[in-house]
């Protein structure tokens, strides 16, 4: 957590104009040609698993640094758009015209994905992915366009679940890459000294570690859950100081749990039905194949 911190503590510096002077002596004193120097947009990255706090991050990073937070929907992009590479390419041109500003782009790793893999398949769509993740390095690297991104405050931020399926080259370009664990026993129990104070420190730290393993967004929900179902009960809550109870967190955290792990089944199964299909259609087409084959040959 301390490393979180610190990492999330040293973004905004880094545009602070008297950091960057002293940036710039610092260059003089070690490099041989400084001037050389053309550093493409800072790109910072976020990963780890989903409700781990990465778009709250995002949020605070912004308001820490004085900047306008903006969200790129990349599914969308996507999925809704029938020229994607165009439509991207004109986003990125937007991106150089503003100032003060803090892009994020959340599931990244669908936009881009490694090249390796995707170098697998020979379709259009493919394809015109391989030259926009192409296109989007040289653009961030500063081989397109000249801007001082330093000196107009604008940052890059990706987030992903999945930061092994994103390109290397786009993991290799974050100049700041932070990373956001579940939290551990000790974390949950301090949030549970904040959203279940009614209960005695011994409660608190049970739940702190029966929680271990879930996000803060499952937290929360759980919190907010039950503050709806004791709202609910008759006399009002203020009459009924020991509820809900321990036991009560305890249960709604084991459905939580038992709910992502049957999530988990459903997604397998899920996969594994989808691959079973992709099969058997390649089972078929290479069946048709050999028959043309043979058909020719007559």
């Amino acid at each position: 957590m301390k490393d979180l911190k610190r990492d999330l503590q040293s973004i905004p510096v880094r545009l602070d104009p008297e950091f960057r002077g002293r940036l710039g002596q610092s260059r003089e004193k070690m490099w041989k040609d400084p001037s050389g120097y053309a550093p493409g947009i800072p790109i910072v990255l976020f990963h780890g698993p989903p409700g781990t706090g990465k778009t709250f991050a995002m949020k605070v990073l912004a308001a820490q640094a004085g900047l306008q937070s903006w969200t790129l929907d990349v599914v969308g992009l996507q999925e809704r758009s029938w020229a994607p590479e165009k439509l991207f390419a004109d986003i990125l041109q937007k991106i150089e015209g503003m100032e003060g500003a803090i892009i994020f782009m959340d599931e990244c790793e669908s936009f881009f994905s490694r090249r390796e893999v995707l170098s697998q398949y020979a379709s259009v769509y493919v394809q015109g992915q391989k030259k926009m993740i192409t296109h989007f390095i040289r653009w961030a690297e500063g081989l397109e366009t000249k801007r001082d991104w330093e000196a107009r405050r604008v940052i890059l931020c990706l987030a992903t679940n999945m930061p092994n399926e994103l390109d290397l080259a786009i993991r290799d370009r974050a100049r700041v890459t932070v990373q956001f664990p579940l939290p551990i026993a000790s974390q949950c129990s301090h949030f549970w000294a904040a959203h279940a104070k009614h209960l005695s420190h011994r409660e608190i730290a049970n739940l702190g570690s029966a929680s271990e393993g879930l996000s803060f967004r499952s937290l929360n929900s759980i919190a907010e859950k039950l503050c709806i179902l004791d709202a609910e009960k008759a006399p009002p809550p203020v009459h009924r100081p020991g509820e809900p109870s321990s036991a009560a967190f305890k249960a709604e955290i084991q459905r939580c749990k038992a709910g992502g792990k049957q999530l988990w089944q459903e997604r397998i199964a899920l996969y594994y039905q989808v691959a079973k299909e992709v099969l058997w259609q390649l089972a078929q087409g290479m069946y048709l194949a050999k028959n043309v084959r043979y058909i020719a040959r007559l």
